[in-house]
């Protein structure tokens, strides 16, 4: 690995590193064919490579975290070009006579719909009905979300990524990650 030019008085020195050794390489300022003046001096390094010099590592995930930025001002960037489309596409429609006054026509039909539905769930059979559907959707999330954390603790106690059912049909256990904004209430 060469480091950058370091200056020094009236001396340029290159550093290069290999694993175990350190050679400095010294030169005039003024270096021309008549007076090519070179010392090496090759010292053994017994302590780590120095901290402003990144190993693989940190390289890779300074390399990883710059992908996950550029794809997050990527990414916010398409979301603001589509808006933009959405609405250039929304307005031909509203701009155009013949669709308004069907639009206009739908929305009153809609109206009437809405209120001949209103009329069907106002009947006691109807409102016990959607009561039940909406315990039946809670009790559907309650038990996704605990077998979420069960597959998780499955998964950390024996490292599977795979759990075979009663009858025989083996799936995979997938884990999802992904950013959400963090709330001025959790910054607290």
């Amino acid at each position: 690995m060469v480091l950058p030019l370091y200056y020094i008085g009236d001396i340029f020195c290159h550093l290069f590193l290999s694993e175990r050794i350190s050679i400095f390489l010294f030169m005039p300022n003024d270096v021309n064919d008549e007076n090519i003046i070179e010392e090496a001096e090759i010292v053994e390094i017994q302590e780590e490579v120095p901290e402003e010099i990144p190993n693989e590592q940190t390289a890779s995930f300074l390399n990883l975290e710059g992908l996950i930025k550029r794809y997050i001002k990527a990414i916010n960037k398409l979301k603001d070009d589509l808006k933009e489309k959405r609405q250039m596409f929304e307005d031909t429609f509203e701009n155009d006579a013949v669709y308004r006054e069907h639009a206009e026509n739908a929305k009153e039909a809609n109206k009437i719909k809405s209120s001949t539905k209103q009329q069907i769930m106002k009947q006691p059979a109807m409102q016990e009905l959607n009561q039940k559907i909406k315990d039946m959707k809670f009790d559907l999330t309650e038990n996704e979300a605990l077998l979420s954390d069960y597959l998780q603790q499955y998964q950390k106690a024996t490292g599977a990524t795979q759990i075979e059912l009663e009858d025989g049909e083996i799936l995979e256990i997938v884990n999802t990650v992904r950013l959400v904004r963090r709330s001025s209430r959790s910054e607290r």
